[in-house]
């Protein structure tokens, strides 16, 4: 009860503010840092949940400029940093290997429909949402079978899942089969539910995954049999009784009723007129000042300059880390946020930027 306090309070973001937040600009620069502990940091930020699968390792250090992408974007060019995926369950982005990102919310899919299809006192029990939560140094094993037996339901094949340790974590409210699959996925695992919906047991994901959706044709569907392959390379599509089926994983059929827009590209340049722009988020994490400084002038196109004698003879280390977190700032307050902590001067003129020592005292 405790556990799932902790996670109801924590505020995260769910349903059109979540999507909205996915979707909305930001820029992150890394050096060095740890990466369970950057997405940590990541996560409380934007207020997204994040669960950061067991088999990527947390202590990788994680070198990474990302400026003007989503979150969503972001997030990805993240886990494709240690050869990983992403995914989005229910309000819950999970970064995996990239095999167990392609594949899991086809597995939540499938598995939520099973859960419909019970008696409709078992079902509730599946899909009711509840927070999820574990305290530093949890077994998954334990945890998979408390939360099946929270549910009245009985736990079987838990001997598939090996011992190990996680670190803390608490999540949003998330259905019954999002929180073991979740899990599962971790292990290359799924479940299966028995017909009175009682009884769950752990099985390794099957090798051919698949959902299977036949779509009204034209009176040639050859011709949308052709555009369905092209929005979906990787599914199997075949023509029936005159209706094109398509088997593939949910994404598949997601891109096949909602075709995705071709992006605007912007006219090549064309530098932005930098009194207009504004940072929507970004955040810097104990990087050095000068690689911080450079980083930031070359994502908007500033040409630095940088006292560096003067910053050297005012006794002031340009070496020294610095960390800003802001949002929706204006390019001057961005640059002084930088050097804040420094004691250094900063003044911009149109897109120079001199960045000089202190002015000195007059003396006595």
């Amino acid at each position: 009860a405790a556990a799932e306090t902790a996670a109801a309070e924590s505020a995260w973001l769910t349903g059109p503010a979540l999507a909205k937040r996915l979707a909305a600009p930001m820029d992150v620069v890394w050096s060095g840092k740890p990466l369970r502990a950057a997405l940590d940091s990541l996560s409380r930020t934007e207020k997204v949940a994040i669960v950061l699968d067991r088999r990527i390792d947390p202590d990788a250090r994680v070198d990474l400029v990302i400026s003007g992408k989503s979150l969503a974007e972001a997030l990805a060019e993240i886990a494709q940093n240690r050869n990983g995926g992403t995914c989005v369950v229910g309000p819950v982005v999970y970064i995996g290997p990239a095999a167990a990102a392609k594949r899991l919310r086809t597995l939540v899919y499938l598995r939520s429909q099973e859960a419909r299809a019970l008696p409709a006192e078992a079902a509730k029990a599946w899909t009711r949402a509840k927070p999820l939560a574990w305290p530093d140094l949890a077994e998954p094993r334990q945890l998979l079978a408390q939360l099946a037996r929270d549910a009245n339901i009985e736990p079987k094949g838990l001997e598939l899942v090996p011992h190990d340790l996680w670190a803390a974590a608490d999540l949003p409210p998330l259905s019954l089969v999002e929180r073991l699959s979740l899990i599962a996925i971790q292990f290359d695992l799924t479940f299966t539910i028995a017909d009175d919906g009682k009884t769950a047991a752990l099985v390794p994901i099957p090798e051919e995954l698949a959902i299977v959706r036949s779509y009204e044709g034209p009176p040639q569907p050859e011709t949308l049999a052709k555009r369905y392959a092209a929005l979906a390379p990787e599914a199997q599509i075949s023509i029936s009784g005159g209706k094109v089926v398509v088997r593939g994983l949910l994404e598949d059929h997601e891109r096949i009723a909602s075709p995705p827009r071709p992006s605007k590209q912007p006219e090549p340049d064309q530098p932005r007129d930098i009194e207009s722009v504004r940072i929507e988020r970004l955040t810097i994490k104990n990087i050095p000042l000068r690689k911080a400084l450079e980083t930031v002038a070359a994502r908007l196109e500033l040409q630095l300059h940088i006292d560096r004698a003067g910053i050297a003879a005012a006794g002031i280390s340009l070496e020294q880390p610095v960390s800003v977190s802001v949002s929706g700032v204006t390019v001057d307050e961005l640059l002084a946020d930088m050097v804040k902590s420094t004691g250094l001067a900063v003044k911009r003129t149109g897109r120079t930027v001199h960045v000089t020592a202190p002015p000195r005292s007059p003396q006595p």
